[in-house]
């Protein structure tokens, strides 16, 4: 796995959320019904296929993007830990983002 991880992150919690999220991430994997196509890692070239693909860079367009390419893309509500994640189970890849939504209860 390589992940981005949050600033001055408690290295404890971090270990935890990355094998929840490597664990979340396989099952996810295990639903995928066909492999996972190849993603170059130049964001020029991702960019170009993205326009040619949706002709926007719009979230919901990137997101299409990507599982047109049958890479899952896994959010996760944790409040801290890493940015994100791509874990690669043979030929199947999942991208997991951490995010953390501030609820208000009223």
């Amino acid at each position: 796995v390589a992940f981005k991880r949050s600033v001055n992150v408690n290295i404890i919690n971090l270990n935890f959320i990355t094998s929840f999220a490597a664990h979340a991430a396989l099952v996810f994997a295990k639903q995928l019904e066909s492999k996972s196509k190849i993603l170059r890692a130049d964001p020029i070239t991702i960019r170009q296929a993205i326009l040619k693909f949706d002709n926007s860079l719009s979230l919901e367009a990137c997101l299409e993007f990507i599982w047109s390419l049958n890479i899952a893309v896994l959010p996760l509500d944790i409040k801290s830990g890493f940015h994100g994640a791509c874990f690669d189970f043979e030929d199947k890849k999942v991208i997991t983002l951490i995010f953390f939504m501030n609820y208000t209860m009223h």
